[in-house]
Order: structure tokens, then sequence, then C-alpha cells
């Protein structure tokens, strides 16, 4: 068994029980690191002061019109509605997704092309400069592993490389790393196609 099917979360481990009293965080690059994490979602302010990694269900859990999200789908957002959160039992916070401000889709997959991954992750990229810069910007797939740190690094070769402080986008990849295991316990880009993928798109725009 790979590394990377060896190392597959398991969803369960993403549901959270909490009181309707503090279902909801409103979010602001005041929230104290571990409360985000309590929530499934860790800041990254060495990439970017309003930038925000999380999964599906840590995503649903952020009010406030100030926000934006962008969610790296496995599949069309209303097949999510229709079948995932049903059976994920993340009923009641469905209908947040559906208001997601941007959205491409993708599976984690180990059998994408570069074209198809340029595509889809410029898209993702040209969206997070279009947001970053105004307000809170939240970056999920479903798990928050692969996906969402695929198009935060994305970003980060396309436009952040230049202006912060790490040399290439390998260190900001290390970064990411560490801040999931540190505040998730889980890994971060552990699927090798991305990776490889990664290095082709920073090929192609990187500064």
């Amino acid at each position: 068994m790979s590394y990377y099917s060896a190392a597959k979360p398991n969803a369960n481990q993403h549901r959270k029980t909490r009181s309707k009293k503090d279902q909801r965080i409103r979010l602001n690059n005041n929230v104290p690191q571990h409360i985000l994490s309590d929530y499934d979602i860790v800041r990254l302010p060495k990439i970017h002061s309003n930038l925000y990694l999380s999964s599906a269900a840590g995503s649903t859990l952020v009010k406030g019109d100030n926000v934006s999200k962008f969610c790296i789908a496995g599949k069309p957002v209303s097949d999510y509605m229709r079948q995932d959160f049903e059976e994920l039992a993340y009923t009641e916070d469905a209908d947040d997704l559906a208001k997601t401000q941007a959205y491409v889709v993708v599976g984690d997959t180990l059998n994408i092309s570069q074209c198809k991954f340029n595509n889809i992750f410029n898209k993702a990229a040209d969206y997070i400069e279009e947001t970053i810069h105004e307000r809170p910007t939240i970056v999920h797939c479903h798990a928050g592993i692969n996906r969402s740190t695929t198009a935060i690094l994305a970003w980060f070769i396309k436009y952040g490389e230049s202006r912060h402080q790490f040399s290439d986008w390998f260190q900001a990849r290390d970064y990411i790393r560490e801040m999931n295991k540190r505040h998730r316990n889980l890994p971060a880009l552990i699927n090798p196609t991305f990776e490889q993928l990664l290095d082709g798109f920073n090929r192609k725009y990187g500064s």
C-alpha cells in the first residue's frame, strides 16, 4: 500500500459535536489559533495574514459576510448537497456550502493531466488573489489535506512567491505541513501526483 493511500484520513475524524451556542465563529485575524484549531481551521499568516486552510466541515462553521470561501470540490456542489453532506450528518450546515462564493471541481486523484491541472488551479489562484487582500479567505476541500493545500500553493506560485519570506514553493509547502500537523494533527499534500504537477505549474507560472 502506498504512503498516499495509507494516509488518507477517515472522514469520521472530522466530525465535531458542539452546542448550538458555539456552533459558529466569526472569523477575523484576532481569533486565537487554538480556537480556530478546535473548529478544524488553520490560519497561515506566514503566507498571508488573511489566508486560512480548512476542511469542508470546518468551513461551514464560519459565519460573516466579510469572509470568502473557495471550495475545491470532488464533485459539483449540488451533488455534495444531495449526498455527502447528508451522509456525514452536516445537513444543518449544508446551505453554507451552497453559498460558497466560488468553487472548482477536481477529484483527489492520482490521474490528472498537467493541462487540466493548470486550468483548474489557475482558477483557484486567481480567485484567492481577488479576495485575499480584502477579507479573510478560507480555502477548503473535503479533508483539508491535498486539494486545498495545492490551491494555496498554486496561488503562492503565481502571485505570492516574490512577496513573502519563503524562497520557493517547497518552503511554503513545508510550512503548511507543519501548521496542519501542529493544529489539526493531519498531514498536508501527500498526493505525489499533485506535488509533481505543482512543479510543472511552477515552471510555467512561477516568478
